[in-house]
């Protein structure tokens, strides 16, 4: 990943690992606008505090099973 930060840019794999979601999910959050991405050589990328943000909102929801559930997925992801 040439000029990104690996640690605060995600490819949507690495994003639907963090989520504990497909990657069908990350790309309906993405046209739903729920999370938002980029493109850098070709590839998209979703940044790290899209991922804060959608726990922020989440939890503001109180959809905490959820969360909790992502977080266990989370500490997985390889950066």
């Amino acid at each position: 990943m040439t000029g990104l930060d690996p640690e605060q840019h995600l490819t949507i794999n690495q994003t639907a690992e963090a989520l504990g979601v497909s990657r069908r999910t990350v790309y309906r959050y993405i046209s739903e606008g729920l999370l938002a991405c980029f493109k850098h050589a070709g590839r998209n990328y979703v940044h790290r505090q899209q991922i804060e943000e959608y726990f922020t909102r989440l939890l503001g929801h109180g959809d905490v099973a959820r969360v909790e559930r992502a977080k266990r997925h989370r500490r997985t992801v390889k950066t």
